[in-house]
């Protein structure tokens, strides 16, 4: 997959099929779109491409503490080329780009850079400033220029629409296994191991301290995950949260990894979050803490079997 960044360094491609979207978690809502997308792209000898944007409207416009994504850059780049993407256009979105009305938008960027011949957008697509452009007036603009239009209808999942907010919703409550059914794959944080308080060690269970990205954290508690070392998979144990046990109010991630031995730090992994086991308490002494982690490893052994 080829990767532009920035719209003003696209070079014209001919017979281009264009998707337009933030895309923030490349759900099977967005799965469903961009499939059908490519699928067409490839019965008429096309280009499939990808115009998206790197940073949620609602952060550069709304309040002041900016909304985490479920996908930052990097990883929405790796699971478009996994779909199939062939051109991935990444516009940087800023207060000034939020500024340009729909219809210059179209002009300039959609008729005179891009000039796809095929668009597909979602049913709720909105664009230019204030959102005023919708589906109705980009489809009277594509037919006056002769350029093929799509709307893909919205995507149910247990007659439930298939939405960010929606999945964002259930991370930020713990409910990593609906948001994997939602996402089509379970949701991940990818980030470098740091050295930590060095608690768990003398209890036997080391942990990996994991330095994450700037992406959504599940609420806190213990969760069975599966890490990513080296494209090698492991089954683990994580827990995210502050340690009231031992009076630390900071909160850190931090995974206990089964079946592996070997110095971490510096070291950059991926955390699949699969189901979570319960939430964080407070004991009155090491030894309780002890007890409970051992049957937390049992949960979530039992879990995965």
């Amino acid at each position: 997959m080829k990767v532009i960044r920035g719209i003003y360094n696209y070079k014209y491609i001919p017979n281009t099929f264009l998707t337009i979207g933030t895309f923030d978690g490349v759900h099977l809502g967005h799965k469903f779109l961009i499939d059908k997308m490519i699928m067409q792209a490839k019965n008429n000898d096309a280009t499939a491409a990808v115009l998206t944007f790197d940073a949620l409207p609602k952060s550069i416009l709304g309040s002041k503490t900016k909304t985490p994504m479920l996908t930052p850059a990097f990883k929405k780049e790796l699971l478009l080329a996994e779909l199939g993407v062939d051109v991935l256009i990444e516009q940087k979105f800023t207060k000034h780009f939020s500024e340009i009305e729909y219809d210059a938008f179209i002009q300039q960027f959609i008729l005179s850079i891009i000039k796809p011949k095929h668009i597909f957008v979602g049913h709720d697509f909105r664009f230019g400033r204030q959102r005023m452009g919708d589906v109705d007036k980009l489809r009277k603009v594509l037919r006056q220029n002769n350029i093929a239009f799509t709307v893909a209808e919205p995507f149910l999942l247990n007659n439930e629409r298939v939405s960010s907010t929606l999945i964002r919703k259930l991370l930020l409550n713990g409910d990593v296994s609906t948001a994997r059914k939602f996402l089509g794959r379970p949701y991940s944080i990818y980030g470098s191991v740091c050295k930590g308080s060095k608690l768990a060690a003398p209890l036997g269970y080391p942990t990996a301290n994991i330095n994450h990205k700037f992406e959504v954290t599940p609420s806190d508690g213990v969760y069975a995950v599966k890490v990513i070392i080296k494209k090698r998979e492991f089954r683990g144990i994580c827990y995210i949260g502050p340690s009231p046990t031992f009076h630390i109010k900071k909160k850190k991630i931090e995974v206990h990894i089964f079946d592996y031995s070997g110095i971490l730090y510096g070291a950059d992994i991926k955390v699949l979050f699969y189901n979570k086991i319960r939430n964080p308490e407070l004991f009155d002494n090491e030894q309780e803490l002890v007890s409970q982690i051992k049957r937390d490893i049992e949960a979530v052994h039992s879990y995965f079997e």
